[in-house]
């Protein structure tokens, strides 16, 4: 993972590296009691943190994204500690995991993350509002775009982090389905 970091400016790779530190200890401290996730030491934590920021690596810019089902903060924590500059409304209906995410970005001191508990079903967002829309292992692509299309801007992508099921769950051209081992990037813009 530092070695990706070292596409970062100096401070801001120490101020990245600290913040993965504290999500790191604040989720295994969490997780002893409330099992938000199945990361129970720091090499896993650590690995989920970098399946989180790899797609850094070719996703385009963007401002304001939404992520669905944030669970534990993977992907949108750890891309929000890489991208402060852009604005991340992470939605969540379970209240354990409302309260961890809550606590844990006042832990990292994120001004760029609100939480919103709520089901995609009932969320209340203005419609465009979201450059990027990423998900982790929530629900099938296919219905996971019909939910959230209508909150994609005209130029936006979805991002949903799958493994090789994405095949059977929808049709994808092969630029729009980046394989690093057993993870699928789906990545593809609003059509």
């Amino acid at each position: 993972m530092k070695d990706f970091i070292e596409n970062f400016d100096k401070l801001s790779k120490i101020d990245i590296l600290k913040k993965f530190d504290i999500y790191t200890q604040v989720l295994l401290k969490w997780n002893k009691v409330h099992n938000l996730s199945k990361v129970h030491d720091e090499a896993s934590v650590h690995k989920n943190i970098f399946d989180s920021i790899y797609p850094l690596h070719f996703i385009q810019s963007f401002q304001r994204c939404i992520d669905i089902g944030s669970g534990a903060g993977f992907p949108a924590i750890a891309l929000s500690i890489c991208l402060p500059q852009s604005e991340f409304i992470l939605i969540e209906p379970q209240i354990k995991r409302v309260s961890f995410l809550r606590n844990l970005i006042l832990e990292l001191k994120l001004n760029n993350v609100t939480i919103e508990k709520s089901l995609i079903q009932e969320l209340g967002l203005q419609e465009g509002w979201a450059d990027l829309i990423t998900s982790r292992a929530l629900m099938d692509a296919r219905s996971l775009i019909d939910f959230t299309e209508k909150f994609l801007s005209e130029n936006g992508h979805f991002l949903f982090y799958k493994g090789s099921k994405i095949h059977s769950e929808l049709e994808c051209e092969s630029e729009e389905c980046i394989q690093r081992g057993e993870r699928v990037y789906f990545y593809r813009k609003k059509i």
